[in-house]
């Protein structure tokens, strides 16, 4: 059978188990309530994430009866009647020719390089040569160029939003179109600033995360340690070395990138001080739970919210009646 052909787990209740090929994401070890090491085991079927928790053994146990993360097996799931999910028996291997560990895989439809060019070509619309010859837009593509395949290849987050080969060009390019056209309403921004800032200010998670082979992102050894908007503005240094650029404007751009999560209490290092940094965490955010509620809609009923409250947005999700 296709993957396509199996029931998916967003079909899954208490009434209704059912048994289907999974690719284990993450097997990982954790703490429970009462102090004792459990294992949770990430589940994703190409549609839906879930979380299955197995009490009193640890992930090396798993590891030695041939348990690991990053492989197929076929599972039977259940969900209890307070809703949580678990594997009934042991996972097995998948021997189904018909599944591959491709079908798991989450790559953006669009077109990456085609992306990138579209980011190349609103950088190029904003270049502003007043401050000097060598300009924030220079700069800006000297970076993208420079660091182009990670750029297009890498996810965008773990999780959360655009999780995906290809999330972090998509969403760059969706934050820097929002930015074009938030220009045509303030013209008293800096045109240049804002979309550069746009471009650029998630380009430290290609530092932050790997991505795998199937578009899962992890963190690097010292990505948590210290995160996209320090590696962010690494690069900008980096860069900016080669070149005669106006050190107030380059100093501005690292500041988008330093404040683009708004509040410290979400991961900024300071809080935006300009109106650009401001329209740029806005437009970020934005995007970023939009993508979370498109992927929320896809396993959800028409005039259903969702059981628990959804991590990122912070609120139970709706989905409106008339939507399919």
């Amino acid at each position: 059978m296709k993957n396509s052909e199996y029931p998916k787990l967003s079909e899954l209740t208490a009434a209704r188990p059912l048994a289907r090929p999974v690719y284990f994401k993450k097997v990982e070890n954790f703490t429970s309530t009462n102090g004792k090491t459990c294992v949770a085991i990430h589940a994703y079927d190409g549609y839906t994430t879930v979380r299955v928790n197995v009490f009193d053994i640890t992930a090396e146990v798993l590891q030695n009866r041939g348990v690991v993360e990053k492989k197929v097996y076929y599972c039977k799931f259940i969900k209890n009647d307070r809703g949580f999910v678990n594997i009934e028996g042991d996972p097995m291997p998948c021997n189904d020719p018909d599944i591959r560990v491709s079908d798991f895989g989450q790559r953006i439809p669009q077109d990456a390089e085609a992306l990138y060019a579209k980011i190349v070509t609103a950088i190029e619309s904003v270049r502003n040569t007043s401050y000097g010859e060598d300009t924030l837009a220079d700069l800006s593509l000297k970076i993208l160029n420079g660091i182009k395949e990670d750029f297009i290849r890498s996810s965008a987050a773990i999780s959360m939003h655009h999780e995906q080969e290809g999330g972090l060009v998509l969403h760059s390019f969706n934050v820097s179109c929002a930015a074009l056209l938030m220009l045509k309403l303030y013209k008293e921004l800096d045109g240049e600033l804002l979309v550069c800032g746009a471009a650029l200010h998630d380009i430290g998670k290609i530092k932050e995360y790997n991505t795998d082979e199937l578009g899962y992102a992890t963190y690097s050894p010292l990505g948590q340690g210290l995160g996209h908007m320090i590696y962010g503005i690494e690069l900008i240094d980096e860069y900016a070395k080669t070149g005669n650029y106006n050190k107030e404007r380059v100093e501005l751009l690292k500041h988008i990138i330093a404040s683009h999560h708004g509040e410290l209490e979400y991961g900024a290092v300071t809080k935006p001080c300009i109106p650009e940094a401001v329209l740029i965490h806005s437009l970020d955010d934005a995007d970023a739970k939009l993508d979370m509620f498109k992927k929320i809609y896809k396993d959800m009923a028409p005039g259903e919210n969702t059981e628990k409250t959804v991590f990122g947005l912070d609120t139970k999700a709706y989905k409106p009646s008339y939507l399919n």
